[in-house]
């Protein structure tokens, strides 16, 4: 984990996750280990990840085309309040999809069902798509219609607001490419309208820091800086 100080990122600690069959804890240390180094668990000062009590039951076996998102753990206690707990992210998601399968629009990633392991909900099923908008816009030499890319992520926001979910975090790297359609991906802090922000405003760069709630104009930003970004990758 890295922060700024003094205008510069310097190393700060390493978080270390730990899974054993259906527990998870994490460790907090000021060693920097290098890539291919192993830390000795029996150093660490271990502490238990909660997993969550909400439960579902999926239907087997999943698709074969199905890419399975996990929760990420990495910020889990980096901030104070129980709303902040992985756990509640990940089933924040899953109610985000279930009110996407009552209203789905082809700009926004597809749900296909949950995980399920031991009656809880480990992970969401997810249509696999192609490369992020970052890599199609910088690094594919084919043709490729900018005007109705950013007509279609307009679509997707657009649908996402009449709903009351504001998706607080839009740049490059979490739209994907549907052939040459865009869709919105990581709806993990997708928020309902007039929520407070949590652990995660947006990305750097993609969005005003000074955000406090969910609301439109803060996906209005994001989609102005993905518009500027599309035109100058046209241009180069």
């Amino acid at each position: 984990m890295w922060e700024v100080e003094n205008d510069d990122w310097t190393f700060a600690y390493t978080k270390i996750i730990l899974r054993e069959a259906d527990r998870y804890d994490y460790a907090m240390s000021t060693r920097r280990y290098s890539m291919n180094s192993k830390p000795d668990i029996h150093e660490l000062d271990l502490i238990p990840i909660p997993t969550s009590e909400e439960s579902t039951r999926a239907p087997q076996p999943l698709s074969q085309d199905c890419y399975t998102k996990r929760p990420s753990l990495l910020f889990y206690e980096d901030t104070e309040g129980p709303a902040e707990k992985m756990c509640s992210l990940l089933l924040s998601e899953a109610k985000v999809f279930e009110t996407l399968r009552a209203f789905p629009h082809p700009n926004i990633a597809k749900p296909l069902r949950c995980v399920v392991e031991d009656d809880k909900i480990t992970g969401l099923c997810l249509v696999n798509y192609g490369a992020t908008l970052q890599d199609r816009a910088t690094e594919d030499s084919r043709p490729f219609d900018i005007d109705l890319c950013w007509k279609g992520i307009q679509q997707g926001i657009r649908h996402l607001h009449n709903l009351d979910l504001i998706r607080c975090d839009i740049n490059p790297r979490n739209i994907l490419m549907d052939g040459d359609a865009p869709v919105i991906i990581d709806l993990d802090f997708c928020h309902r309208k007039g929520e407070k922000l949590g652990i995660k405003i947006g990305t750097r760069e993609w969005t005003n820091k000074d955000f406090e709630s969910a609301l439109p104009e803060n996906d209005e930003y994001g989609f102005s800086k993905i518009r500027d970004f599309l035109y100058k990758s046209r241009k180069t």
